[in-house]
């Protein structure tokens, strides 16, 4: 990203987050200078763009350096699947003829709560690691790491468009 362009997307970004905590809750009504809607605009393209990738990401063990690529939807996936089992498990188990046992109802809201560690180093077993958000290419598969996304180097496929439409999240005002 050109030096010029990260430093308005920083002071953008700064004055938005500014402007949502003083107004956590409800619309948010943004006056933007005739500078910033370049800004808004790249920074909309590159939300679009980022949209219809997949999301992964890039976990980097702080001890090794082993990279692991994650996928989050897969992630929260599991962790209903792992909640669904616990409860269809509890049910059968709480109810008999006797009635309802509160023992054992304490004991499966309990396993409810996940207690595994975010992060296992499957090389070295470290537990930190610094992590990054990656898209692959749509068309040849090639990850790509880099903040603003454009143009695959590898196979040249472009992800320039027309002009991006206004962020989703707030109603920005061009004045």
């Amino acid at each position: 990203m050109p030096a010029n362009l990260a430093h308005d997307v920083e002071t953008f970004s700064t004055r938005l987050e500014a402007a949502i905590a003083a107004q956590p809750q409800g619309r948010l009504v943004l006056e933007l200078s005739e500078g910033e809607v370049p800004v808004v605009e790249f920074l909309a393209k590159q939300s679009e763009i980022r949209g219809n990738l997949p999301l992964r990401t890039l976990q980097i063990c702080t001890t090794c350096k082993l990279e692991k690529v994650e996928n989050p939807d897969f992630k929260k996936l599991q962790e209903r699947n792992r909640r669904k089992q616990v409860l269809t498990g509890a049910v059968g188990a709480t109810v008999s003829p006797r009635g309802v046992n509160p023992f054992i109802i304490l004991g499966s809201l309990a396993r409810l709560k996940n207690f595994d560690i975010d992060f296992v180093c499957p090389r070295c077993q470290g537990l930190d690691a610094d992590t990054s958000i990656v898209t692959y290419c749509p068309n040849c598969g090639e990850r790509r790491g880099e903040a603003v996304l454009r143009k695959c180097p590898k196979c040249d496929l472009s992800r320039r468009g027309g002009r991006a439409v206004l962020l989703r999240h707030a109603c920005l005002h061009h004045r």
